[in-house]
Formats: C-alpha cells, sequence, structure tokens
C-alpha cells in the first residue's frame, strides 16, 4: 500500500490537489486495507498532499480496523465529538480538496461549511487512473478468483438444473464438495463446514479481502465463497 499510497501523491502533485478525503467507497479499502461500514457515523482518511495521513475512524468501529502504522495513525472518535471539525482540522485550510465519490452528502456539505475557501473535486480525478492499472498483488488476487469460479462452474454443470428450485440448488451446492481440496500454504481463505457436512469453499485470501462486499455477501449464501 505505500507504493499506492506514493502514486496517488504523484498525482495529487499533477492535479493541485493538497488533501484526499476518502470515506466509504472502493477507494478506501484501496490505501488502506480497510472497509467502513455504510454507517450514518463519520469514516474517513485524510492524506494530505504532504505530512502524515490519518484514518478517523467511531469509536465503535475501531476494532475492524487493521493498523499499519508505518503507512498511516489511526485516531478515533467519540458519541460526543464533532468528526467533521475533527477532519477539517487535519485536512486545514487548503485551497483544493479530492472527496469521496461516494461519502454521504450530509458529510460532503459539512465540510464544505467547515472549509469555506477550500474548493473541493471528486477522488476519482486522483485515484481512477491509477486503479485501473492492477498491480502484481492483485493480477495474482484476479488469477485465484478466476481460478475458483472455473472449478464451481465445472462442479455446477455436473449438476442438472431443470425441474429444481433455486433454494433446493442452492441447498445442494453448500453441503457438496464445489472445489478442490485447498493446501493451507495455497495461500487461500478455506470455509469449514458444519461438523457432519463434506463442503470445503475457497478463495483467494488476497482476494478476498478486495472482493466488494455485496459479492460476497450474495456468494456466502450459496456456500461459494468465504471471507478471510
Amino acid at each position: 500500500m505505500s507504493e499506492r499510497t506514493a502514486r496517488v501523491r504523484d498525482r495529487m502533485r499533477e492535479l493541485g490537489v493538497d488533501v484526499l478525503l476518502l470515506s466509504v467507497g472502493p477507494d478506501l479499502p484501496y490505501l488502506t486495507g480497510y472497509e467502513a461500514m455504510p454507517l450514518e457515523r463519520l469514516t474517513m482518511f485524510v492524506l494530505p498532499q504532504q505530512g502524515d495521513p490519518v484514518l478517523l475512524v467511531p469509536r465503535l468501529e475501531a476494532p475492524r480496523v487493521e493498523e499499519h502504522p508505518h503507512l498511516f495513525a489511526v485516531e478515533t472518535w467519540d458519541e460526543t465529538d464533532d468528526p467533521v471539525a475533527r477532519v477539517a482540522a487535519m485536512a486545514g485550510p487548503v485551497g483544493c480538496a479530492a472527496i469521496g465519490d461516494q461519502t454521504w452528502a450530509r458529510f460532503v456539505l459539512a465540510l464544505q461549511q467547515a472549509l469555506p475557501s477550500t474548493r473541493f473535486v471528486p477522488a476519482r480525478d486522483v485515484t481512477a487512473s491509477l486503479r485501473i492499472v492492477k498491480d502484481a498483488d492483485e493480477i495474482d488476487a484476479l488469477r485465484r478468483a478466476a481460478q475458483a469460479v472455473d472449478h464451481i462452474a465445472a462442479a455446477m454443470r455436473s449438476e442438472p438444473f431443470a425441474g429444481r428450485r433455486e433454494h433446493d440448488r442452492t441447498e445442494h451446492t453448500s453441503t457438496t464438495p464445489v472445489v478442490r481440496p485447498v493446501r493451507a500454504e495455497e495461500g487461500v481463505a478455506v470455509q469449514q463446514q458444519p461438523e457432519g457436512t463434506t463442503s470445503r469453499t475457497a478463495v483467494p485470501a488476497a482476494m478476498s479481502s478486495r472482493m466488494p462486499r455485496a459479492f460476497l455477501r450474495s456468494n456466502d449464501r450459496a456456500g461459494f465463497v468465504s471471507k478471510k
């Protein structure tokens, strides 16, 4: 992630962006490894063009954060705090701030009011051209994901679909091996089924940490993937 941060800062300098503010959305885990819950409590990563980055999270959410002290500091806020004021103080009265595209409107408006002299632009202006070029870890994760899906598709083709309810098909898949047995040293996340069943499903650990939660949630129900 340090290389990603360096590339983002280079892009910020090119565009004249003084600070990057990321809340919910894919840009946050791309730079921090943490995916914020889409709650009414503000989570925001403050990345200045120069200076120390900080991830501000509600205290209730702090246990979910995997800290990377060599990359950014983690600070928490309590129910009686004003998180917008905290972010504004971290960002400072800068000329231009790029804010996450999926940040809740109430927080964007509040930050605009707290930083009246700052021009706000979409964070995608900074991150989109960088995220579209995959690094080695992402390419490896995508390759492993494709292999897992190929195994699943091959297993599903072996069973008829006609005349069966979706629920029946899901139940069958969740209690039957759908991918080959996986060794722990292969670097995948293995989901152990309840005692008495035989299914072991696997997804690359690196990939499972980056996959959209909606995909994970929908496929967990079918027994296809497991979260790390």
